[in-house]
């Protein structure tokens, strides 16, 4: 492969790859603004650098931190926290 390409995934390599249907990478591509590169109306590559940046700009650390802070420093519930849904306040 010449030093020029090197670094860029085909369409079909990326539904593969990511374990996608067309649809959901057509979703990422104009809703979430994947990066890409249209050759043709329908012919499409993805650069390996534009793509790692594209997901680190999205990375997200799970919400654990807030399970392991005391109970004393949460603040307190309001009265739509602990108020369970019933059919007058389902509106």
């Amino acid at each position: 492969m010449s030093e020029m390409l090197r670094g860029m995934i085909t369409e079909e390599e990326l539904l593969k790859l990511m374990a996608l249907k067309p649809s959901e990478l057509a979703y990422l591509r104009h809703e979430k603004g994947l990066p890409y590169v249209k050759l043709s109306i329908r012919r499409r590559v993805y650069l390996e650098d534009d793509l790692m940046e594209w997901f680190k700009g999205r990375r997200t650390t799970s919400d654990m931190t807030q399970a392991s802070i005391p109970a004393s420093s949460k603040p307190p519930a309001t009265d739509t926290d602990e108020q369970p849904q019933t059919q007058e306040n389902a509106g």
